[in-house]
């Protein structure tokens, strides 16, 4: 959050910004997930939502200035 807050004060996009640091929290989330040692029944609806804030933001269309 911190590097995120740096990068954005620092006159980076703030979509570039989420885009990276979303899509790392996602992957770190479904990791922890498989690691935690849920069954495919409990994760496959938490999957689907992460699955779906992922294609939200890689596939939304950055704003033209």
């Amino acid at each position: 959050i911190i590097l995120a807050t740096y990068l954005i004060k620092n006159g980076k996009r703030t979509e570039s910004v989420l885009r990276i640091f979303g899509t790392i929290l996602i992957v770190m989330m479904a990791v922890f997930l498989v690691v935690a040692g849920y069954t495919d029944t409990q994760i496959a609806p938490v999957m689907g939502l992460l699955g779906t804030v992922a294609g939200y933001l890689l596939g939304k269309e950055p704003k033209e200035p």
